[in-house]
């Protein structure tokens, strides 16, 4: 829920993109940014009062559609006929289910939750797909896809304005140095007290359907690695800045 109010507050009065926000919220007839989101957890709700003993979180349930959640279930409505004609054959880990969480019965006006799972993933995570959507900032000439809008939101959202407004006011103590990355090779946090040295990497990436599908530990892990462990990224640009540090002689303290 917080990832989700700090990605619409971030884009609607940190960005240029305010008018998607407000494109988004019109969709789903919605004034503000906190009534989508306390509308989800509102539906999220719903899951724990259908709830029955032995019964896991992802088993179907059903509501009825309520007045002014009609334009927000009318997103997550799954059309069969839409969904054969993108998805056919091909799992795509369960790319199409994610996107539509909700089946709805038209002789009860009923609406069956597919898996509960898929409906929190829309609090954020699913968010992002949703938002490139139905906002129109995929008409934005710098996000022609998806995946450059993620880009986006995970250094500008993630790093930027949640994660340096957190790290700060926790280092922020006499006598301490702290450097953000912009473009010089540091780590995305370099902090210095006194004798200690915290060098600190945030990553905010998809990880890919495919290792996940092979259920092949070696796939796995050659996907994690790529992402996270290679020579330029994430381990690998810890282990460059702490030699770094040694060949300077500077004190270090690896926590």
């Amino acid at each position: 829920m917080i990832k989700a109010i700090a990605l619409f507050n971030f884009l609607e009065y940190h960005s240029p993109y305010s008018k998607s926000v407000i494109e988004f919220l019109k969709a789903h007839d919605k004034a503000t940014s906190w009534n989508y989101v306390l509308d989800l957890l509102n539906l999220i709700k719903t899951s724990w009062e259908n709830y029955k003993e032995n019964q896991p979180l992802f088993f179907p349930s059903s509501f009825k559609v309520e007045k002014g959640y009609v334009t927000l279930f009318e997103q997550f409505k799954l059309n069969v006929v839409d969904y054969q004609n993108q998805y056919g054959s091909d799992k795509k880990n369960f790319s199409g289910i994610k996107e539509k969480p909700l089946f709805y019965i038209e002789d009860t006006d009923s609406l069956i939750v597919i898996n509960w799972n898929f409906i929190t993933n829309k609090l954020y995570e699913g968010l992002l797909f949703d938002f490139y959507k139905y906002s129109g900032i995929a008409n934005e000439a710098r996000f022609k896809n998806f995946l450059k809008f993620k880009q986006y939101v995970s250094y500008e959202v993630t790093e930027k304005f949640i994660f340096r407004r957190l790290i700060s006011p926790y280092f922020k103590r006499k006598n301490s140095i702290i450097f953000f990355d912009e473009g010089d090779s540091f780590p995305d946090c370099y902090c210095r007290q006194n004798k200690n040295i915290f060098l600190i990497e945030i990553k905010d990436a998809y990880f890919p359907s495919s290792p996940i599908d092979s259920f092949s530990y070696p796939i796995i892990k050659e996907a994690i690695d790529k992402k996270y462990n290679s020579n330029n990224k994430g381990v690998g640009q810890i282990i460059k800045n702490i030699q770094k540090v040694i060949e300077n002689h500077m004190p270090l303290t690896i926590l």
